[in-house]
């Protein structure tokens, strides 16, 4: 699946434990998980045992906390002792420290940084790596962007698709006549 041979969850509003355990056990190769929560949970715990080096990434983390069912999480970090990367919002932190239990195995908080130059071009090559960006227009991006990675890559997208509409395999800021993604509505025209 990747590089890490990490487990990858994005977490969604609709999920429920069934859920969780369902699509965990899809990421670990079991076709139509079935069975009671706690079946599944402990299928899913022999399944992790066997590599205790695999890492489990959980994005959206904070909503596991929100609906109370971060204690699978911490069930899975205890039975079958593998590292777990909590991803979410900045308030996670803060969510988390109403589960005691939980908190107490947390070893590190990180806070993401906003996204720079460097990281734009490398953005740039994995979604679009027969497109020539100019930095210009890169910095530009991530200015435009305020460096949220997300934004960036949508931004990218626009920029992409305006150089397919107008032939070019390389797009610099003066060639560019799109927008970008700022993650603001647009207002109406008075």
């Amino acid at each position: 699946q990747n590089k890490t041979n990490a487990i990858y969850l994005e977490v969604f509003d609709y999920w429920s434990k069934r859920t969780f355990c369902e699509i965990l056990l899809s990421e670990l190769g079991i076709d139509r998980p079935r069975g009671t929560i706690a079946t599944m949970m402990m299928q899913a715990l022999r399944l992790l045992q066997d590599d205790p080096n695999r890492l489990m990434i959980i994005d959206e983390a904070d909503k596991l906390v929100d609906k109370g069912m971060i204690e699978l999480v911490r069930d899975i970090y205890k039975g079958a002792r593998i590292p777990v990367l909590l991803v979410g919002e900045e308030q996670l932190p803060q969510k988390l420290a109403r589960y005691e239990r939980c908190e107490n195995r947390v070893t590190a908080y990180g806070m993401a940084n906003p996204s720079d130059l460097d990281d734009a071009r490398a953005l740039a090559k994995i979604y679009h790596p027969k497109l020539m960006f100019g930095d210009d227009l890169l910095v530009e991006v991530v200015r435009q962007t305020r460096g949220v990675a997300s934004r960036i890559v949508t931004s990218l997208a626009e920029i992409g698709q305006f150089a397919r509409a107008n032939g070019l395999a390389q797009v610099a800021l003066t060639d560019y006549t799109g927008s970008y993604f700022t993650g603001q509505a647009p207002r109406r025209a008075r």
